[in-house]
């Protein structure tokens, strides 16, 4: 190789290297955190290295807008978003098996729906939807997780017995202790939990109603304790600066802003537990470079979701050392005003929005053939206007989006001698999905909401496809359903009277008393029942299968196998 390419090389990484240099010390400065310190706090008593990462997925973080879930997809997502410390809530089941969730009682309604009589079993836990619509997560799911993912490393946190959920994880899953960082909530848990083999134990303070802090230095140094976790309740106190500059690694929770994990890095944390933010947020040239948005108050804010005219795209200030930087707005990879001439108007079609930042300092003499970094944005663009929006958000798009269409999606279906006998059928069927929010009635999509949210079919303890009773009963035709005081459901039908009570096994039927297996429940107070109630009230057969319910049309029976090619037809309307 020449000296003239060498020579040209030597220029072209020195250019990278400083631009890189310069930004890292300007989202040091802006987060307040030397990488020193971790270093200095990072070996336990063992001389084992201890690894450190500032941020902490609070409750499995965010999917899909709901927060602190500790679902499978919660996880699936964290895990997605770069996050290498995940921290869940833990219960324990009726038959003492250990399950991601808050607590059986204060918030079970917030994540299951409704409350409970008693504890579920393993079983029943596992039917559950959380949130109406992800994937409930058991301790045994979680291990498949951590076999597949062996960076990452689990927070545990318990409203239970904490020494009974760490001692049984040690006995029942002790190839896991070492992916467990246990949260301690008092002095006295320390010894209990050390001696069951967790090595990096955290001390979170939010069940501490007063702090003596030389009680709490010492206790912490004395035990290599690998953090303290604080409470908003504590940092107005100073709590994060005194710990920090005593040498203690510090985080701080609960953090849902950039704004404000910037001042608590400034203060004194090393680290956040947030569910909102990712860790390409706070870390990095995402943590200096994005767009800006006004906030309620008038205060310019991390843009999230934005709606402004078609031209002002460019007008949109950017955060960040500005200094010898220029920038190339590009939309779907193509110029922005070029290709926002070709788009078409639509509120849920999405399309990428690309801020590329170049070095313009341009000392070397020589152009440059990448950007230095790359803001990355949905937008949609509607009569005039465009919505940015952070990636993050995409799925508020979702529910803007037309539902598939029926027909267009049964004729991409593989043809056999049954399928127009089989689309005729569903034409005139009601099909509904656990955990999909629309539904199909006469072949027209429509959507189940309660007030302005959606929500989903679900499935009951017994693991049967439960949708919102009123709705879907209106959709069949009923003229009045209602529910009293002492929880009678009474719904009125092709002229007849049908009666059940919440949680009731029995159903009335004009003067005919009958026995369903799945009774009516509440969920978010809103009555929900199975394919057995709403065969009662309307007379019409039904299928359940693969999480499918399918309310046949009026005299419609069908055979065994017919009802498997329906649900398999009637699937594909929710494959995407």
């Amino acid at each position: 190789m020449n000296s003239i390419v060498l020579d040209e090389i030597r220029k072209y990484l020195t250019r990278i290297i400083v631009v890189a240099v310069a930004v890292a010390m300007a989202t040091t400065l802006s987060f307040g955190q030397s990488a020193e310190k971790g270093k200095a706090e990072s070996l336990d008593k063992e001389n084992h290295p201890r690894i450190y990462e500032k941020m902490i997925a609070h409750g499995g973080g965010t999917v899909d807008g709901f927060d602190t879930s500790s679902s499978v997809d919660a996880v699936m997502q964290a895990i997605n978003n770069g996050f290498k410390v995940i921290e869940l809530d833990m219960e324990f089941s009726s038959d003492n098996k250990i399950i991601m969730l808050h607590d059986w009682d204060r918030t079970v309604t917030t994540y299951l729906g409704r409350k409970f009589d008693n504890k579920l079993t393993l079983n029943q836990f596992s039917n559950q939807l959380i949130c109406g619509r992800f994937q409930a997560l058991t301790f045994d799911k979680l291990t498949k997780i951590l076999d597949q993912y062996p960076q990452v490393r689990i927070v545990t946190d318990t409203k239970e017995d904490n020494i009974k959920l760490l001692t049984a994880i040690s006995e029942k899953y002790p190839d896991y202790v070492n992916r467990m960082i246990p949260q301690i909530y008092d002095y006295s848990q320390f010894q209990a939990v050390s001696s069951l083999g967790y090595k990096d134990i955290i001390f979170t303070l939010y069940m501490q109603d007063k702090i003596d802090y030389s009680k709490l230095l010492d206790f912490v140094k004395k035990n290599n304790i690998y953090a303290v976790t604080i409470g908003k309740d504590y940092w107005v106190k100073g709590l994060p600066e005194k710990l920090s500059k005593d040498g203690i690694i510090v985080y701080t929770h609960p953090v849902d802003t950039v704004e404000e994990a910037r001042e608590q890095f400034v203060k004194g944390a090393y680290g956040i537990y947030s569910s909102v933010l990712t860790p390409s947020e706070i870390e990095g040239y995402g943590a200096e470079y994005y767009l800006m948005q006004a906030n309620g108050t008038g205060r310019k804010v991390k843009l999230t979701d934005a709606i402004l005219l078609q031209n002002a795209v460019r007008a949109v200030k950017v955060h960040g050392n500005l200094s010898h930087m220029a920038f190339s707005y590009k939309l779907d990879g193509k110029n922005l005003e070029d290709r926002l001439a070709e788009i078409k108007d639509s509120s849920s079609e999405p399309h990428d929005l690309t801020i590329e930042l170049w070095d313009a300092s341009n000392k070397s003499g020589q152009e440059a053939s990448l950007p230095i970094y790359t803001m990355e944005y949905t937008l949609t663009k509607n009569s005039g206007q465009v919505r940015i929006l952070d990636k993050k958000y995409d799925y508020r798009l979702k529910v803007l989006k037309k539902y598939p269409d029926f027909m267009a999606v049964m004729s991409q279906a593989d043809k056999n001698k049954y399928f127009q006998d089989a689309i005729k059928i569903l034409s005139e069927s009601f099909i509904a999905k656990s955990g999909n929010y629309y539904f199909y009635n006469n072949g027209v999509s429509g959507s189940y909401t309660v007030g302005d949210e959606l929500i989903s079919p679900q499935k009951s303890i017994s693991g049967n496809v439960i949708v919102p009773l009123s709705q879907t009963l209106k959709q069949l035709g009923a003229v009045n359903i209602i529910m009293d005081s002492a929880r009678y459901v009474y719904i009125d039908m092709n002229g007849v009277k049908t009666v059940s009570q919440v949680y009731s096994n029995y159903v009335r039927k004009d003067v005919f008393n009958n026995k369903i297996s799945v009774p009516i429940s509440l969920y978010r107070g809103k009555t929900m029942g199975g394919g057995e109630i709403i065969s009662a009230a309307s007379s019409r057969d039904f299928i359940e299968q693969n999480g499918i319910l399918i309310i046949l049309p009026e005299n419609c029976k069908v055979s065994e196998k017919t009802a498997g090619e329906l649900t398999e037809f009637a699937d594909l309307l929710y494959k995407n």
